[in-house]
């Protein structure tokens, strides 16, 4: 066992690709040196640049905007179909952010999946009086059966301005940091 990863196959190199699934077969007679294949299970990195939203926002909700583009980054990590093929069902993103709000506003984070056009989940109703720095985690949980390699998977933003005559921005900081972990 590898700690935070899932075996999913053979490969031929120590550090190469992926030869051969659990169900290939080796039909060759002469000996065969094979490596475990390894994807990760849980992968944290650094990413995106400052959000910002319009300034000021509307009274009304806008419409969802994309902050990041998580499947690009997971995916140049791990394989989502290969860890399907092995019994994960589950996915958690844990994204730790700086949050700016300047005036009286409400928020929601949700995790959209474009390839399909369906949100996979969403956090609840955030609201801040009178402007706010925090630090804070926000985290989402969904079922990965339907995705795969080629889903686009987005972190999005709606927002309000609460009071019509007092600010109305946020700032997502450019620091954010992401938690991905499959079950």
């Amino acid at each position: 066992e590898k700690e935070n990863y899932a075996q999913t196959g053979w490969s031929k190199n120590i550090n190469g690709s992926r030869d051969y699934t659990f169900a290939s077969s080796y039909s060759e007679s002469a000996d065969l040196t094979l490596y475990a294949y390894w994807n990760a299970t849980l992968i944290n990195a650094a990413m995106g640049s400052s959000f910002v939203s319009a300034d000021p926002m509307d009274t009304s909700f806008c419409a969802w905007k994309k902050v990041d583009d998580i499947s690009g980054y997971f995916n140049s990590y791990t394989s989502v179909d290969d860890l399907k093929k092995v019994g994960y069902t589950k996915v958690t993103i844990s994204i730790d952010l700086h949050i700016y709000v300047y005036g009286d506003i409400e928020m929601y984070l949700q995790v959209y999946d474009i390839t399909d056009g369906k949100e996979l989940d969403c956090s609840s109703l955030y609201h801040s009086p009178n402007g706010a720095s925090f630090d804070t985690t926000y985290t989402f949980s969904f079922d990965i059966s339907e995705l795969d390699n080629t889903h686009e998977i987005q972190l999005r933003f709606k927002g309000r301005r609460y009071v019509a005559i007092w600010g109305g921005r946020v700032t997502l900081g450019g620091d954010r940091v992401y938690t991905v972990k499959f079950e």
